[in-house]
């Protein structure tokens, strides 16, 4: 019996040892994929997180780290989501106030500077999440280059159709837009506006709860912000965010936040401004699904009340 339990030790032995050689049964990307899969639960704690600072060293930490375990696992889409997440939460949350504040000290070599770093984050975002759907389907890759929107348009209606595929397409298309606004000085990538809009809204038909709302904050966004020789239309930017408020009961106050900077800015109107910001200002808690970006949302409205004179 001894000699025979000794026998199937050293078989077990010699199987791990053949098993961790293989590359068909890699135990990094094992723990890469458990790593990524726990990340997934523990989002919700990290939305209603408390404290603006520690988050902002946070995201840097947890970018390194799902870089490093994206190289190992480079086809886990929930791994590569959350990486795409850490980028554009960062790049909104820090970098660009760092970016505002500096422009309106007047710095403009920092505020270049930060701009320019904003942008490549979002523009590494956009390659993760891209690169999410070219794994789905690599027809994506032709649909973007295509001499036409109406082709990515296609495309994305034809192979993301359920609420489980929102995703991939509206991180896509949010760390786009972030990486034009970063990039206004780039008619290049300007010209890609349309691409990030598809995304959006076909995301937004999907699910116009996903993120909060996020879409019609971004889509609002995008429509107040283009002059109507671009493409955009204000007034159909401010029925995006009427009714993304009353989508999320106005508890995103990232809503009323862009509302006020992008739509109330651009009309001139300062009544509206003024209201919007001081609602975020004054608003209690509004519970763990938001807490961390509403408390980036009340800084930037502290922030832009006290350039009102200079806005108005």
């Amino acid at each position: 019996m001894i000699a025979t339990l000794s026998s199937r030790s050293r078989l077990l032995g010699a199987a791990l040892l053949l098993a961790s050689a293989s590359p068909a049964c890699n135990f990094n990307k094992i723990a890469a994929d458990q790593t990524a899969s726990l990340m997934n639960d523990a989002a919700p704690a990290l939305d209603g997180f408390f404290d603006l600072e520690i988050a902002g060293v946070g995201t840097q930490a947890a970018i390194m780290q799902l870089e490093a375990m994206h190289s190992v696992s480079p086809e886990n889409e929930d791994l590569t989501l959350n990486l795409v997440k850490a980028y554009v939460g960062h790049a909104v949350g820090w970098v660009e106030n760092e970016y505002e504040v500096a422009y309106a000290a007047g710095d403009m070599d920092k505020a270049d500077r930060l701009r320019q770093r904003a942008r490549n984050l979002y523009l590494r975002a956009r390659t993760l999440a891209l690169g999410c759907m070219h794994h789905r389907d690599e027809g994506i890759d032709a649909a973007i280059k295509a001499p036409s929107p109406d082709v990515l348009k296609q495309y994305v209606k034809k192979h993301y159709s359920e609420k489980s595929d929102v995703a991939p397409i509206f991180w896509a298309g949010l760390s786009w837009g972030g990486a034009i606004n970063m990039g206004m000085d780039q008619p290049d990538l300007i010209a890609e506006a349309p691409l990030a809009k598809v995304l959006v809204e076909r995301a937004k038909e999907l699910d116009d709860s996903y993120l909060n709302g996020g879409a019609y904050v971004f889509l609002g966004s995008m429509e107040s912000a283009m002059p109507p020789a671009m493409g955009g239309n204000p007034e159909r930017g401010r029925e995006l965010f009427e009714q993304g408020l009353a989508k999320t009961g106005r508890k995103n106050h990232v809503m009323q936040v862009n509302y006020a900077r992008i739509y109330a800015v651009n009309t001139q109107n300062r009544e509206l401004f003024v209201k919007l910001l001081n609602e975020v200002i004054e608003a209690p808690d509004q519970g763990n699904g938001v807490r961390l970006t509403n408390k980036v949302a009340r800084r930037r409205a502290e922030r832009y009340l006290r350039q009102v004179s200079e806005l108005f």
